[in-house]
């Protein structure tokens, strides 16, 4: 028995190196997902099929909305006459293009049936992608952005990063979905002028003079990072 467990322990250490190695694997992945989870864009993974092998919470939403993007039988698709052909041609050009390739030249503007602004369209090959793929296994990447969708899902951290109150953080956040002074002001019961001294103080907050680089600035912070929809706000 003693001899036989001695030559085990060989197989034993490398099978537990192996389910080591296996454990961190899958925890890289779970980390990786969560953070792409975070992002305000929506990323889409695709195989040589241009079948939908994973995505992101924005990307998810973006295709709920089936306002000119969807995600029809696992493949993402243009659904408006005008786009659905070159969106096509873009993601075919994504899975067989070298990973050295340039980006440029691979955007595209995905119109929307409800006349809102188009999402922003960007395919590129992956760079660790090798030359042949088994179905299933993402060779190119797809980032989708709707340029109407500026909002503060953290609004929270606001307050640690410009030093702002509750107020402020409140006129920013509205300010940043598209409102106009007259609309934050009806929004939030207050004379319009109350909400111009508010902006005043939060543009010197902020080191901004202008309502267009506030919202410029707060929306590409990590404010408009997606929340963690398991954690409830402070």
């Amino acid at each position: 028995d003693a001899m036989l467990l001695d030559s085990l322990v060989p197989h034993l250490r490398n099978a537990y190196t192996i389910h080591c190695e296996l454990s961190e694997a899958r925890y890289r992945h779970l980390v990786a997902s969560e953070a792409i989870d975070r992002f305000p864009i929506g990323v889409l993974f695709i195989d040589r099929e241009l079948q939908v092998v994973d995505s992101n919470r924005a990307a998810n939403r973006i295709a709920a909305h089936r306002d000119g993007f969807s995600i029809i039988d696992g493949v993402p698709q243009a659904t408006v006459s005008v786009s659905a052909a070159g969106f096509s041609s873009l993601l075919g050009w994504g899975v067989k293009a070298d990973a050295t390739a340039q980006v440029r030249g691979s955007t595209f503007s995905v119109q929307r049936p409800s006349g809102r602004q188009p999402y922003q369209a960007l395919v590129a090959p992956l760079l660790s992608a090798p030359v042949a793929t088994q179905p299933g296994r993402p060779v190119a990447v797809v980032f989708i952005a709707d340029p109407e969708d500026q909002q503060l899902r953290m609004p929270h951290l606001l307050a640690a990063l410009y030093n702002l109150t509750g107020a402020e953080s409140d006129l920013a956040v509205l300010l940043s979905a598209g409102h106009s002074i007259e609309d934050a002001a009806k929004a939030r019961n207050v004379t319009a002028n109350t909400v111009r001294s508010q902006l005043k103080k939060v543009f010197a907050k902020t080191g901004v003079s202008r309502q267009t680089d506030l919202v410029r600035l707060l929306t590409a912070s990590v404010a408009a990072l997606e929340r963690d929809p398991t954690q409830e706000d402070d």
